[in-house]
């Protein structure tokens, strides 16, 4: 997602994120838990940083019409 890149910190968690997942197994075994620990790392993240934006969206749109 693009709105990630733009946030200071991504790459620095990202590279957290990356150094947490380290595991040893042998092969492409490793790479393929690696990357499945970091996804959900990111969906967890995601959520905490962001979190459901459709909600937020109606949640600011009800406080417009409010004010309105």
């Amino acid at each position: 997602m693009n709105c990630w890149t733009v946030l200071p910190r991504f790459m620095k968690d990202m590279e957290t994120f990356w150094r947490e997942c380290e595991l040893k197994h042998p092969g492409n075994f490793a790479l393929v838990k690696k990357l499945n620990l970091l996804a959900h790392k990111f969906r967890t993240w995601n959520h905490d940083v962001f979190g459901n934006q459709d909600n937020r969206l109606q949640e600011l749109q009800d406080k417009i019409r409010k004010l309105e």
